[in-house]
């Protein structure tokens, strides 16, 4: 009668959940390889030369927001979505770039009027737009296994996130939103993201503020956080407006203690410490060692053709029904220089 009885509840529970997570892709992986030479140059224009070592990845995703993702599950967006990566002692480095039919950023209205732009210490909110207004968005959580070791809302350890709203000017020249090309937008990461409850797991509230600037970097012990990006309008007569470009460099020595704002006003009573410092020391004084893997997925808002799809969303790795929080996320495993042939993400299980 038991063994019946047990026969009966996972079959109920293959029912029950077997579904859910047959729409889901199968987790893609990227080998991230060392750089070999000079780091590349994070100015928002990219050179194959710069970022030798590394390879594109392959097809995003459509989603649509909120709960509704299942129903389109699998479906491949049809704009030129892409990103790489390489890493050294000292950064993880970023590029992605997106062929976009309507290059309107959140934020950002068909006028050319900002929604609430922008301010000097970073804190404006763009409004939301979805299918009528872009961005890029990078989620990460370094060295995922010596954390918590979940891929899924149930971990300890939600990932660093930086959100981009790319660059948009107008035919005639004039800048709508620039801010040196070296502007950061919505970047949150530990102590997490503003919330007291996500998944069933505590955060602490607050942000993570990258710190840019040289001089405040190298006061506080770190190297700075390096961002860029170029809109690169496509030539008359393209099915493109533009190719934007975003290249990113974090340094793995912001990734703890030292970028965290007002650390000390915080209560850490309900927070475990290695779920705070994301990135501690390794042996020989290295944050990074080959074979360490990482979570990373790369997201954002579709222009409006892809819109009419009923696609709204794009994410490299298939996820959960939900936001861009969501999880399953890819998984990065960090190798050594040399070189790669053929795309290089692929389908982990």
């Amino acid at each position: 009668m038991k063994t019946v009885l047990r026969f009966a509840l996972v079959s109920l529970l293959v029912v029950a959940v077997g579904p859910v997570f047959a729409q889901l892709a199968p987790v893609k992986q990227y080998e991230c390889h060392k750089v070999a030479g000079a780091p590349p140059v994070i100015d928002g224009n990219y050179t194959e030369a710069e970022w030798a070592g590394s390879q594109w990845t392959g097809d995003f995703y459509g989603l649509r927001h909120s709960a509704n993702n299942a129903s389109y599950r699998g479906k491949v967006v049809d704009e030129q979505w892409r990103w790489r990566a390489l890493w050294d002692d000292d950064c993880f480095y970023f590029l992605i770039e997106a062929g976009l039919r309507y290059l309107n950023p959140n934020g950002v209205l068909y006028s050319g009027d900002l929604v609430n732009p922008l301010t000097a210490d970073d804190t404006g909110f763009a409004g939301w737009g979805t299918g009528r207004n872009v961005d890029f968005e990078v989620f990460i959580e370094p060295d995922w296994q010596e954390g918590d070791g979940f891929n899924d809302m149930e971990g300890n350890s939600p990932a660093y996130q930086l959100c981009y709203f790319p660059l948009k000017e107008d035919r005639t020249g004039d800048t709508i939103w620039a801010q040196s090309n070296f502007g950061i937008r919505g970047a949150e990461g530990p102590p997490f993201f503003n919330t007291g409850n996500v998944g069933g797991t505590y955060r602490l509230p607050g942000g993570w503020n990258p710190i840019c600037d040289a001089a405040q970097a190298a006061a506080a012990g770190v190297k700075p956080f390096l961002l860029a990006a170029q809109p690169h309008f496509a030539p008359a007569g393209s099915q493109f407006e533009a190719f934007p470009v975003l290249e990113i460099a974090f340094p793995y020595s912001q990734f703890g203690f030292a970028a965290l704002p007002d650390l000390d006003s915080m209560d850490q009573l309900d927070m475990f410490q290695e779920n705070l410092i994301m990135l501690p020391d390794k042996a020989g004084g290295k944050y990074v060692l080959e074979g360490d893997e990482w979570l990373i997925n790369i997201t954002g808002y579709v222009d409006n053709v892809i819109a009419l799809q009923g696609l709204t969303l794009i994410t490299w790795n298939d996820m959960g029904e939900g936001g861009f929080h969501n999880y399953p996320r890819g998984i990065m495993k960090m190798v050594g220089p040399g070189a790669v042939v053929g795309i290089s993400d692929w389908m982990m299980y």
